[in-house]
Parts: C-alpha cells; structure tokens; sequence
C-alpha cells in the first residue's frame, strides 16, 4: 500500500550549460492526483525525469518522506513508479514477460496470477500474451502504465499518459489513476488535456519559464482568473497572464 509518505521538492535547479531549464522550485506534494501544467519547453518533463532519478538536479534536493533522492537513491526510486511521455517497450517482449521484468527489479512476485492481476484493470490481460509490438499504442500504454503502477509504488510520476489514446484506453487510466490517489499515492501527471483536469485532479501546479508560476486547487485558479464560464484552457492562459506566485 501506498503508506501516504509525501514528495517535499526544495530549491530544485536544472541547467544545460547557459540555460537554466528549472529555477528554484519548492513545493511539498501529499496524496492526490497534482496535474503539472505548462507550455511546450515550461520545465515539465525535466521535472518528472529529476524526480525519477534520471537527472541529477543541478542544485536543491528531493525527498519521499523522510529519506532523501541523492542520499537513499535506489529505497526512495523502489517507491516510485514512471511513465515517460514516449515509453518505448521492448516489441520483442509480451505484456506479461515486460512486466516479469519490472517485477524482477522491483522485487515483486513474478507468478502468472500476480502479473495478469497488475494488467487486468487495465484492460490488458486478455492481449498479455501478444508480443508489444504488435500491440494497438492504447494497449502499449495501458502496459507501460501497468509497469508503473507495479507494487503499489506510493509516488506516480505521469507524463503525458493519455496522449494519443482512444476513448476506451483513457477511461481506463483515469480510473486506474483515480484509484490508486484514493488509496494515498502521490500522482503527478503532466498534461495538456486541459479538459479533463477538473474531474481528475485535485490540484494544479502550473510551471512557466522554469518556476512555479502558480499552484493551488482547480476551484480556486478558476476563481483567481475570475472566469465562471470558460473552459480550463482559457483559465490555463489567464493564469499565465498573471503576476507569478510570490512576486
């Protein structure tokens, strides 16, 4: 189970040579699916990869609960589950053999019932046995989410996870997802489907040129944007017109 530990992000930087990609962000993120927001090239997807210990920050510190990324990497990345917004599995590999894999690494079981267990909210079970890349993109995301979601992990860090996907595909991640926040878990998910961040997220952190230009609950951004009617697009785009958090 998921345990409720929190991810505490302080004073976060990242710098490829003169650009400075992230700059200075803090923010403590408890239970609850946070949607990450923000324009092409905002910082989102360098956010998700430090937090995933694929990038080494150039300054600040990560910690899930009280153990910190640098000083207790490999207990603090077993809690952490990640999907890339290009997951490129293995088309050589079965759904089920992808998933014996990461259960493998994750010391997790590896038996025939635990693994179709994992895939089968999903949708997936049925097709375990096909080989990936003969797999529908729906069905290949619906796997690597299911590689994510693998033991429960306490902190899901999501980018883009329903892009591309059918109707189908995307009501059964958004249900899975809506599960696993109600059991505690930390669900960071980066999108642009701006249309379905009221009904899935409990909360918004909206990144613009590196920092956190604003974070709150969707009800209370849409009240700072004084716009009842809109659509959370057009909320999305008043909110970058505004003043940054703290300024």
């Amino acid at each position: 189970m998921s345990g409720g530990l929190g991810l505490g992000i302080q004073d976060l930087s990242v710098r490829f040579g003169s650009l400075e990609v992230l700059r200075s962000i803090s923010v403590e993120l408890t239970s609850g699916v946070t949607a990450l927001l923000g324009v092409n090239g905002a910082g989102k997807s360098t956010l998700l990869r430090v937090l995933a210990g694929l990038l080494a920050p150039t300054a600040g510190t990560v910690r899930l609960g009280e153990r910190g990324l640098r000083q207790s990497r490999g207990a603090v990345l077993r809690k952490v589950g990640y999907l890339p917004e290009s997951s490129p599995l293995p088309p050589y590999l079965t759904p089920l053999e992808y998933l014996e894999m990461v259960a493998t690494l994750r010391d997790q079981p590896t038996d025939r019932a635990s693994l179709l267990a994992q895939l089968e909210p999903l949708g997936v079970a049925e097709h375990g046995g096909r080989l990936i890349g003969d797999l529908s993109l729906g069905l290949r995301r619906r796997s690597a989410l299911a590689g994510a979601l693998l033991g429960d992990p306490p902190v899901l860090l999501l980018d883009e996870p329903l892009s591309g996907l059918d109707v189908e595909s995307a009501r059964a991640m958004r249900h899975r997802l809506s599960e696993r926040a109600r059991s505690g878990a930390v669900v960071l998910w980066a999108t642009h489907r701006m249309e379905m961040v009221e009904s899935l997220a409990t909360r918004v952190l909206v990144v613009h040129g590196g920092r956190v230009h604003c974070d709150g609950s969707p009800m209370a951004l849409r009240q700072g944007v004084d716009r009842p009617g809109a659509s959370f697009e057009e909320v999305f785009f008043g909110l970058l017109a505004l003043p940054r958090a703290g300024d």
